[in-house]
């Protein structure tokens, strides 16, 4: 996936690395709109377009609340793993 691109830099570059991923969905599992209709021409996701279809396709709301339900818990987890890696690594400044 993306971190392949990251690792080859690094390896590269004579940098340690560690790759970490929180997965919020299984493979199996359709997203509940098809994000990249919502991309700009740089390719960044346009919330107001999102919010917009949303409105207009209310049937939708809920698997996008789940979805951002599921994300939230992904993005605290892997703020706690991270957390507790720096600490238990020690001073990484030193």
């Amino acid at each position: 996936l993306e971190t392949a691109i990251y690792a080859e830099a690094a390896a590269a570059s004579g940098v340690p690395w560690l790759a970490v991923r929180a997965v919020c969905d299984t493979a199996d599992e359709d997203l509940p709109i098809d994000f990249n209709a919502f991309r700009d021409s740089e390719g960044r996701v346009q919330r107001d377009r999102i919010m917009y279809h949303a409105m207009s396709h209310p049937s939708e709301i809920r698997g996008l609340r789940d979805m951002q339900k599921r994300v939230s818990l992904c993005a605290n987890r892997l703020g706690v793993f991270v957390q507790r890696l720096l600490d238990s690594s020690g001073d990484v400044n030193s």
